[in-house]
């Protein structure tokens, strides 16, 4: 009599990634997602669980998580997008996303992103007799979150009548 086995389940994990303030962070989700025995995941697949949506019903290619962002899908790659609200920060709503194996077998996991606020500067001001160099660690009164590092090599010094526009620090 023949013997037939099921096709070893694959396996999803869930997903995080973390970028800077107004940024779009991509994701390649299925890259620490496991397969054995032959069975490979189908990245044209991959679908993103909507609002009252679980596995493996999921259908959506784009959820948008109201005052925080939208996460879309690119149904070639499988990669995920998640497109922060100008100016919020913070860990996202994470959102559910199914894939299905060659094996027919769907199995499912989240994303969740993080937007890193941007630093807080503080102007810097310093006073002492004409002609004498004064030394100012501009960095002192400045803060960031604690996935942010404030990078003294960062620093530039404008002249009169210039701006400096830092978008990553």
């Amino acid at each position: 009599t023949p013997t037939v086995t099921a096709a070893p389940a694959p396996v999803a994990v869930n997903d995080t990634s973390s970028g800077p303030l107004n940024t779009a962070q991509v994701k390649t989700v299925l890259a620490n997602d496991t397969t054995t025995g032959g069975v490979t995941l189908d990245a044209t697949s991959v679908k993103l669980c909507s609002s009252g949506q679980t596995a493996p019903n999921c259908n959506a290619t784009t959820v948008t998580i109201a005052n925080q962002g939208t996460y879309a899908v690119d149904t070639t790659t499988g990669l995920v997008t998640f497109t922060p609200v100008n100016n919020w920060s913070g860990t996202a709503t994470p959102v559910a996303y199914q894939v299905t194996a060659n094996s027919g077998q769907t199995v499912s996991a989240t994303y969740t992103p993080t937007v890193i606020p941007a630093p807080t500067v503080v102007a810097d001001t310093t006073s002492g007799p004409w002609n004498t160099t004064q030394t100012k660690n501009v960095l002192s009164n400045d803060s960031a979150d604690s996935l942010t590092t404030l990078n003294p090599a960062s620093l530039a010094i404008c002249a009169s009548g210039q701006t400096l526009s830092l978008i990553h620090i």
